[in-house]
């Protein structure tokens, strides 16, 4: 099993400037495959972003003499993150890639064959011996010599840091599932409802989490009323009647703002922690079937009233961790009930379905929290009903 690792580096100032040259010349490289087989791909012909890396990589030394100050491979393997891209592009699942800016996140590769580590740094390819801090033991020595295999080993910026990811082949003790069989019904007010009757709480519903978005929707406030203070008016001879503005970035609203970041950081890692737990404890029960309802999270995505508040769940992320660590701890897939499955209305106990005119023609919405079934009587909890309904179902 391919376990992934993850590390926070310390570099010196000498190092973070080599790193951001080699994040530069990444975005470079793909934007120039881009381009290329953008080229040909209006023409009719076929070239593939291999062809254009190897196409840069004969002119390099001519055009481009500054990608050889950074190591090869932080710029030639982004020939794959382009081939998955347009794999997505005809395959349906994404747009035509659009070429990358300095907004986007920073990265490159790393080769998986030069790292080498010590209990306290790792080795670089023209980076040098970089400080590391991690609560996970990676294997210490070279890589190479030790024959030891990495998959896409990878360094990013998240604004703040610097980290070093990558995945390693490690052996996982397995549990022994159990005969239960677990349903679970995502939700807004609750996170989960478990088909056992028990409700996983909304961390964004935390005191802790309402203060820190109260914090940085305050410096929102601040940084955007010191960008209005600080705005220079541009003339133009074609817009004369129309001004436009130039915002100059200050010192404090560089401040302002990596104070922000910081509290965006805070909150990611809150959300990411929350839901890595829910997700191992899920795996600790030792359920013999797990079921999530498919839900189209793209599509609600699109209700400016709750797409906030969807996003900030992480449904899909729930569903990801669980398909892997249910693989991984347990070797169950997890179960996707279908999309128009009628969890929430239809009786656990008996199987009847609401109908509207058994109930003075009230259509099933959202504020229905609890309902009675017309056959049997028996009341219920509509997200504990889901989630049992979800327990039992069956491809």
């Amino acid at each position: 099993m391919i376990n992934a690792l993850k590390m926070r580096l310390k570099p010196t100032k000498e190092q973070q400037e080599l790193m951001l040259k080699s994040a530069g010349c990444a975005r470079f490289a793909y934007n120039f495959m881009l381009t290329y087989c953008s080229e040909y791909y209006k023409t009719g012909e076929k070239k593939t972003s291999t062809n254009a890396r190897d196409v840069l990589t004969q002119i390099k030394h001519e055009t481009y003499p500054f990608l050889e100050e950074v190591s090869a491979d932080a710029w030639r393997n982004t020939s794959q993150d382009l081939m998955q891209a347009f794999k997505n592009f005809f395959e349906g699942r994404a747009e035509y890639p659009q070429k990358k800016t300095r907004k986007n996140k920073k990265s490159f590769f790393h080769d998986n064959r030069k790292l080498e580590f010590t209990k306290t740094h790792v080795k670089l390819e023209k980076i040098g011996w970089v400080k590391y801090i991690s609560d996970q033991n990676p294997p210490l020595g070279s890589y190479k010599k030790l024959k030891i295999k990495v998959s896409n080993p990878r360094i990013s910026h998240d604004n703040l840091h610097w980290h070093l990811t990558f995945g390693i082949e490690q052996e996982t003790a397995k549990l022994e599932p159990t005969d239960l069989e677990l349903g679970i019904d995502l939700g807004l007010k609750d996170l989960a409802t478990l088909s056992t009757g028990e409700k996983v709480a909304n961390i964004n519903r935390s005191k802790k989490v309402k203060r820190l978005k109260k914090r940085h929707k305050r410096l929102s406030k601040q940084i955007s009323r010191k960008y209005e203070d600080n705005k220079v008016e541009i003339k133009e001879e074609t817009k004369k009647d129309k001004p436009k503005y130039k915002y100059v970035k200050t010192n404090n609203i560089k401040k302002l703002e990596h104070k922000r970041r910081l509290i965006e950081r805070k909150l990611t890692n809150i959300r990411n922690n929350y839901t890595h737990t829910f997700t191992k404890q899920v795996c600790l029960r030792k359920p013999s079937k797990v079921v999530l309802e498919d839900l189209n999270v793209s599509g609600m995505l699109r209700n400016k009233h709750l797409s906030k508040a969807i996003s900030e769940c992480k449904w899909y992320e729930i569903r990801r961790q669980l398909g892997y660590k249910l693989l991984k701890y347990l070797g169950i897939e997890l179960t996707l009930a279908d999309r128009f499955y009628a969890s929430s209305k239809k009786c656990s106990c008996c199987g009847y379905k609401y109908n509207q005119h058994d109930y003075n023609n009230i259509p099933w919405n959202l504020k229905i929290r609890s309902w009675t079934c017309a056959e049997c009587g028996t009341t219920h909890d509509r997200d504990i009903n889901a989630a049992i309904n979800l327990a039992n179902y069956t491809m």
